[in-house]
């Protein structure tokens, strides 16, 4: 497949205006193009009513205008033509990736996402094009790809004084779609035991994760004085539960004293959203360092967040380039909403499609290497049978039962004993093994 690229950087200038550079490699286009332009603003309330995720509240006409804005910003003259050619199967290359680049925070708080062309196609939809962000320059990959499997490490997160999520629908959606894939060994997946940065750490330094996904809550606290940028963080759970906000600097020390995934998945609302500082952003301050980050601009509902990542993985380890699965994952929550009449009545479902972002820092397209055989399974050791004598090991990654572990140790916390009873079969050894295990 040929692959294309339209590059656009935007980047403040003076008085409110932008200068605009666009190089391309497709062959119908110039070489470069620079101009000077403002950049179409969106308003406050309609920003505002995307960011807080009220149904009733978003203004989808005005949303609808901005994305039409948007795509004459980015494709003037001759690209706009590219871009028609390209969506009807007529142009010489095969996919289009269109890069926006700036350091600029209110450039990257536009929801490009969003571009929309004049016959009314979504750009970040379309099967042949793909939409990517990036802070600057995108460095060439760096080294060899390695074997598969495709490693991917789960962290779930639902803390105390948020709404409580589903632990056992994400473990199973996840687990189900990529059973198969398991089997043959081109997937590993795994799940961090806890939702604190303690079970993080732990689960990097065991081994090294092509992609760390981080399933949970996310927000972005206003700057409190007039002019601060404010910061977006990441809800994990301390030591009783509550709520522990990460930002992206401390997410960055774990990363840096470990393993680093080359992709981290920001599946929580707000992770990618930011102001006209870029980098108070979750996602934007991870991409300055890590290779390719995905977050979501806005609130995602749980059932599009689930169908995103099940889709999205899925296509990673098939073979598709990076750009290429997120798009397919867009297309199973448009998909998905469009047979579901309850989530199509929801303003914020029909727009779920459009709220991952993705960052890149280099321009290594595959994770893994699938033209390769897969690498043999690290046998699972345990060395607590050491610690409890005849207590049976666990033989497998303990996955599940988050919740009934939480309460289970909330007890213990106060009471030396617990008793666990129920029918035969359902598991009451287990959860006693791993309780032991600490």
């Amino acid at each position: 497949m040929h692959v294309r690229e339209a590059r656009i950087r935007i980047e403040y200038k003076h008085a409110g205006r932008y200068r605009y550079a666009l190089t391309t490699t497709h062959p119908e286009t110039a070489a470069g193009t620079d101009a000077e332009l403002a950049l179409p603003y969106a308003d406050e309330q309609l920003l505002r009513s995307l960011y807080r995720g009220e149904q009733d509240d978003i203004p989808l006409d005005r949303l609808a205008e901005l994305s039409h804005r948007l795509y004459r910003l980015l494709f003037p003259g001759e690209l706009a033509q590219v871009i028609e050619a390209v969506r009807d199967g007529t142009a010489a290359a095969d996919h289009l990736r269109i890069v926006v680049e700036s350091t600029d925070g209110e450039v990257l708080s536009l929801p490009w996402e969003f571009v929309t062309h004049a016959a009314g196609g979504r750009l970040a939809l379309q099967g042949n094009v793909s939409l990517v962000r990036a802070l600057g320059d995108i460095a060439p990959p760096e080294g060899q790809i390695q074997a598969p499997p495709l490693s991917v490490l789960v962290l779930l997160a639902s803390p105390d004084g948020e709404e409580r999520l589903d632990f056992n629908l994400e473990q199973d959606v996840l687990l189900e779609a990529l059973e198969p894939l398991q089997r043959t060994g081109l997937v590993r997946l795994d799940f961090a035991e806890e939702g604190n940065t303690g079970a993080l750490q732990r689960a990097l330094m065991q081994r090294r994760y092509d992609v760390l996904h981080m399933w949970g809550h996310g927000n972005f606290q206003e700057g409190r004085r007039n002019g601060a940028p404010g910061v977006g963080y990441f809800a994990f759970e301390d030591e009783q539960y509550g709520v522990d906000a990460v930002t992206a600097p401390g997410l960055l020390s774990i990363l840096r004293g470990s393993h680093c995934p080359k992709l981290v998945v920001l599946s929580g609302c707000l992770t990618s959203r930011t102001n006209h500082d870029a980098l108070s952003g979750m996602a934007q301050a991870l991409a300055a360092e890590i290779p390719a980050v995905i977050g979501f601009q806005f609130p995602m509902l749980v059932p599009l967040a689930t169908a995103f990542g099940a889709t999205f993985y899925d296509a990673m380890a098939r073979g598709d380039r990076l750009d290429e699965s997120l798009t397919q994952a867009r297309q199973a929550m448009a998909q998905l909403v469009a047979g579901n009449e309850a989530l199509a009545a929801m303003p914020l479902a029909q727009l779920g499609w459009a709220i991952p972002t993705l960052y890149r820092r280099s321009d290594e397209q595959h994770l893994v290497n699938f033209a390769l055989e897969p690498e043999a399974a690290p046998a699972r050791t345990h060395d607590f049978r050491a610690r409890f004598g005849d207590i049976a090991a666990l033989p497998t990654g303990f996955v599940g039962r988050r919740l009934a572990l939480r309460e289970c140790r909330a007890h213990l916390r106060e009471k030396p004993c617990l008793y666990i009873h129920g029918y035969g079969g359902i598991g009451k050894s287990t959860l006693s093994t791993k309780l032991a295990e600490g």
